[in-house]
């Protein structure tokens, strides 16, 4: 058998029902629409009533929603984005901020926006409402979907794809209620309701023309405004409420660009001074929406004939809502799942709190004990570095930084082992020593064995092939432009071999 879905929007002056059957590749055939004015019934009930004396109506999946005007809508942000968690605390962050028991209202929310942490877009119902409405229904239907929210189903579908040059706003407006929903990037960031409608703009065109309520509703239909403007106090105020509100979230950081384009449906969206009033207060393009146009909807012949747009664009989108989670709200007690989540964690409260104080103890325990441990052998070191630099630095005065007295004396001592004192700036052992084995004759074969600088004296010890030889290192090495005069020591013959062992001596030129 093909489930069928009846759709249902429920106004404060009709009732508006669509039948729709799912169709291969996630589409709808629309196969009956109806509309029952609650007027002609008496109240609600009676047209509810009235409603599913159709038989097709009978024993269908109804989908409908909840009056934006009893609806809390907050926005939050929340330092993760783990869906799970969102679930588990989302109900102890809307406790302070709503008017009703935690355990009298219902919650739904959606993600507006992911990167460290999660904004969320969250409505609260109370059960109360959410229960008399089911109470009607109930016994009419075979089955009822979770709940949603006027307006929010039909932008949904109408904003599913999104933009990226700005805010979207659809307007449903009424008899006596409108729901302006905003959408960002094809995500809800704010619905909300205003008291003005239909029934409001035809009186005052009544008063202005000086005829009965329905001749004028009549001409509003028509588009027969005659002088009648924007200017009609009803439609100026809400203008004005409506720019203060968008100003408001473009402050709060919801509206990026402004608006970038407005959709408007219900009865109330005809009046087309209204459209061109928005359109010169926002600078963005207006234009009535029809969601019977969407590709994935099929019209009978016989609907089609006598469909009206603006009047049933919220009960077809309830008909063919799509059952994937960020679109639109999902209110429904079966799945109280956010509730469940919050009164665990409230009954966990005083644990988590005492662990948490514990913890928070053990901590700066663990926190103190350390730095102790860290200041003590800070200490320690301190005096083995004192006690080592005096050790090596015995004529120090004073300790101020060991470091950098030590790396002082090392270079000092440096410069002097490299003949880089006062006197002689530019001698290094390295410039010394290359020069000596550049003097000294080839045929000598010298060998040195031993190299002392100090002060301006350089001691070499070395072999040479014989006594010949070390009168020709002498002479050869006195032509150096580093040293002015040479000097030979003890000269002995080896044991083993003929070779000879020298001392020379030779005195820096200054």
């Amino acid at each position: 058998m093909t489930d069928k879905i009846l759709g249902l929007d429920i106004g404060e002056e009709a009732i508006k029902a669509v039948l729709a059957v799912r169709i291969l590749q996630g589409g709808h055939r629309v196969v009956g629409a109806s509309v029952v004015p609650v007027g002609d019934s008496g109240n609600l009930p009676d047209a509810l009533h009235k409603v599913f004396e159709t038989p097709e109506y009978r024993g269908c999946t109804c989908v409908t929603a909840l009056p934006a005007r009893n609806i809390s809508f907050r926005n939050l942000t929340l330092p993760f984005r783990n869906e799970k968690k969102i679930r588990q605390t989302i109900a102890f962050a809307l406790e302070p901020l709503i008017h009703h028991g935690i355990d009298d209202v219902l919650i739904d929310y959606v993600t507006t926006g992911t990167d460290e942490k999660s904004d969320i877009f969250a409505a609260v119902a109370p059960k109360a409402a959410f229960r008399e409405r089911q109470a009607m229904l109930e016994k009419h239907v075979r089955k009822m979907e979770p709940f949603d929210v006027d307006g929010t189903t039909a932008a949904s579908r109408l904003f599913l794809k999104g933009t990226e040059a700005g805010c979207e706003l659809l307007l449903d407006i009424g008899a006596g209620r409108t729901v302006a929903v905003f959408v960002r990037r094809g995500l809800i960031v704010q619905v909300r309701d205003f008291a003005y409608g239909g029934r409001p703009t035809t009186e005052a065109l009544a008063e202005t023309w000086g005829v009965g309520f329905d001749e004028a509703e009549i001409r509003k239909r028509q588009g027969q405004t005659g002088p009648a403007t924007v200017d009609l106090p009803p439609c100026a105020s809400f203008l004005a409420e409506l720019k203060r509100t968008v100003d408001f979230l473009t402050w709060q950081g919801r509206i990026e660009r402004g608006i970038s384009g407005i959709l408007m449906t219900g009865g109330g969206a005809l009046y087309r001074p209204l459209q061109d009033g928005l359109s010169r207060t926002f600078s963005a393009p207006v234009s009535l929406a029809d969601l019977s146009q969407g590709g994935d909807i099929v019209m009978d012949p016989a609907v089609r004939a006598r469909w009206q747009p603006a009047i049933m664009n919220q009960a077809l989108a309830l008909a063919t809502r799509n059952s994937k989670r960020g679109l639109g709200f999902r209110f429904s007690e079966r799945d109280d799942k956010f509730k469940d989540a919050y009164a665990r964690f409230r009954g966990n409260l005083r644990w988590a709190v005492a662990a948490f104080l514990l913890f928070t103890l053990l901590g700066l325990t663990d926190i103190y004990l350390d730095y102790r441990y860290a200041d003590t052998r800070n200490t320690r070191l301190k005096d083995e570095i004192a006690a080592l630099f005096k050790t090596y630095n015995p004529e120090a005065k004073r300790i101020v930084d060991p470091l950098s007295q030590m790396k002082a004396g090392i270079m000092e001592a440096r410069k002097v082992s490299q003949g880089m004192d006062e006197t002689r700036p530019r001698t290094t052992v390295l410039a010394i020593l290359r020069d000596i084995s550049a003097l000294a004759p080839s045929g000598t074969e010298l060998l040195l064995s031993s190299f002392t600088l100090e002060n301006d004296v350089v001691t070499i010890r070395g072999q040479a092939r014989n006594f010949d030889a070390v009168d020709a290192i002498k002479r050869d090495l006195a032509k150096s432009k580093f040293i002015g005069s040479v000097t030979i020591g003890a000269t002995n013959l080896l044991k083993q071999g003929d070779r000879v062992e020298f001392d020379m001596q030779l005195t820096m030129k200054r």
